[in-house]
């Protein structure tokens, strides 16, 4: 993304998100924590190309899998 090769970007973050359900099991409990910073990754790139509707649908997505997550560490609850 530093270069300003944000559709590339955007391919990456996609084949990214498609991969991360291969290797699902290696993440545990983090799995969703990750997904949640790819998908808004892809939200703020997308909203630098001006997808605005494709921005939001990925926000919306990464707001969902932290809602997923399951803690009991009062820190990371009071952080969500």
């Amino acid at each position: 993304m530093r270069t300003g090769r944000f559709n590339e970007s955007l391919e990456s973050i996609t084949k990214a998100i498609e991969m991360l359900g291969e290797i699902k099991d290696q993440f545990g409990d983090d799995f969703e924590v990750v997904r949640a910073k790819f998908l808004l990754l892809l939200s703020n790139v997308n909203f630098i190309v001006g997808n605005y509707e494709d921005s939001r649908d990925a926000a919306e997505a990464a707001i969902e899998s932290v809602d997923r997550v399951v803690t009991t560490e009062a820190d990371i609850k009071k952080a969500m």
